[in-house]
């Protein structure tokens, strides 16, 4: 005897298709991402392929490893980053992202393209204070999105 209900009919082979190619692409994206685990942390990745925005030193522009200076990041943030050539009171360009001082150094000036490298200063503590004469100021720097960054440094 016949059941009453209707029969559904198959999926349609084209529907399976389109599902299996999704399952697939979705099924390699968690193989390749480790299942969703991995935790993307741009301080070590970089963003889309730039390099590494390095470790925030904001607190203590004295805290980069060797060979690192603190400098504005791509993200508009003070990073740890490859230290430049420029020594205390070498002519610098203040460009994000490119360090032209070296370690311990800030490029300061009117014109960010005609700059000088300062030392980072504490105006609290007296161990990262500024040579005799010269006072340690808060230094503002204005980001192209129209942000300010601030830093303490040894006023040329």
């Amino acid at each position: 005897m016949r059941s009453s209900r209707p029969r559904l009919p198959p999926p349609a082979p084209r529907r399976l298709a389109i599902l299996g190619a999704v399952l697939a692409v979705a099924t390699s994206a968690l193989v390749a991402c480790g299942g969703g685990d991995d935790v993307v942390d741009s301080t070590t990745t970089g963003q889309g392929g730039a390099p590494p925005l390095g470790v925030s030193c904001e607190a203590d522009p004295w805290s980069c490893p060797a060979g690192q200076a603190c400098w504005v990041a791509t993200d508009y943030a003070w990073r740890c980053q490859a230290e430049g050539a420029g020594a205390v009171g070498g002519a610098c360009k203040a460009i994000i992202g490119e360090a032209a001082c070296a370690a311990g150094l800030l490029c300061i000036g009117a014109d960010p393209t005609k700059g000088t490298c300062s030392p980072f200063c504490s105006p609290t503590d007296k161990a990262h204070g500024c040579s005799a004469g010269v006072s340690c100021a808060t230094v503002k720097f204005a980001t192209p999105k129209g942000s300010t960054i601030s830093a303490s440094g040894c006023a040329p």
